[in-house]
């Protein structure tokens, strides 16, 4: 068994992972890296996997491995990932950064389909790119208060 202190403590979980259940018990598990802000799309190297139960065979294989990995991740039985209670203290001063209203969705800029060129500096091109270039700098400004 691994020795939890002998792991980086500048190591940290990216990957986004998810299971899905319906009425019929039928999983669909996902799991990727992708990060919805402008390096995330246009400076990254991504990936990102559904998997489906009720394909069966391969299909059903991975949708249990990812069930697996999750619950290891949920119930702290990881060899490589564990989990840190969150005092309350550090809890206040990431709402903080909670938006005063509810977001507003607006189907025009959730689906806008053109290609941002990024050729030019990676620059911000939209509404989205500046919203998520704010929101990558302050989680930059709250991680660096915490090291």
């Amino acid at each position: 068994r691994i020795n939890r202190k002998t792991i980086r403590s500048t190591a940290y979980f990216h990957e986004k992972v998810g299971i899905f259940t319906d009425n019929n018990g039928d999983n669909l598990a996902f799991s990727g890296s992708n990060n919805e802000s402008i390096s995330g799309w246009s400076k990254n190297v991504e990936s990102f996997h559904v998997y489906c139960s009720w394909e069966g065979g391969r299909e059903l294989d991975r949708v249990e491995e990812e069930v697996s990995r999750f619950e290891q991740l949920w119930f702290d039985i990881s060899l490589m990932c564990g989990y840190l209670i969150v005092p309350e203290a550090v809890q206040r001063k990431l709402l903080q950064y909670t938006p005063d209203s509810k977001p507003i969705w607006e189907p025009k800029i959730e689906f806008d389909t053109r290609i941002i060129d990024c050729a030019e500096d990676y620059g911000l091109k939209n509404r989205r790119d500046a919203e998520s270039a704010e929101e990558e700098k302050k989680e930059d400004e709250l991680f660096n208060n915490f090291d």
